[in-house]
């Protein structure tokens, strides 16, 4: 109750990068005056297509394989869906034996959990993120909660789908079947 009396009488102004996250501060505790949607800048000059067999060489990455990338920080964090990954790896690679699987960032030891993953570790600097994503096929988002990840829009802006749960402010990027696939 003294938040609530506290929040009430305090000016509180909140700006969100997801219409998700911006309706959910609305109907929050802080009843704030204005709530304005701000989607994250992304620069398109750094986060854009280059060649993939160019990329795949630069990283060691066989050039011949179906490549899944997946980002690997705070994956012991359950809302970041490593459960739901591994389960959908294994249904993939019954399908497509040699599906290749890039993970970024780091990893904490996750990837003997996941078997034949390849490791590019700390991925920093838009040069290097943009020969990730142009390596991949694909970009993966297996959170189970999220606002609108910086992975997905550099990902999407460098050509990849991304195959993601429908989440958070995932959607509003993400359109089904048109630049990737919800779940």
């Amino acid at each position: 109750r003294r938040k609530r009396r506290t929040w009430a009488r305090t000016p509180v102004t909140v700006v969100a990068p997801s219409r998700w996250l911006a309706d959910m501060a609305a109907r929050s505790i802080l009843r704030p005056e204005r709530v304005h949607h701000i989607p994250y800048p992304l620069d398109t000059d750094a986060y854009r297509p280059m060649d993939q067999a160019a990329a795949r060489e630069l990283l060691g990455i066989p050039p011949d394989r179906p490549v899944a990338l997946f980002g690997a920080a705070q994956l012991h964090n359950e809302r970041k869906g490593m459960r739901p990954l591994m389960e959908a790896v294994g249904r993939a690679r019954a399908e497509v034996p040699d599906l290749e699987l890039v993970a970024m960032g780091p990893t904490g030891g996750l990837l003997g959990e996941l078997r034949d993953a390849h490791a590019v570790g700390e991925v920093t600097g838009p040069a290097l993120q943009r020969t990730v994503y142009a390596a991949a096929d694909l970009l993966v988002l297996p959170s189970l909660a999220d606002n609108q990840p910086l992975s997905m829009l550099e990902a999407m802006a460098c050509g990849r789908p991304v195959v993601a749960f429908d989440v958070g402010g995932v959607p509003e990027t993400v359109r089904h079947l048109e630049n990737g696939w919800l779940a």
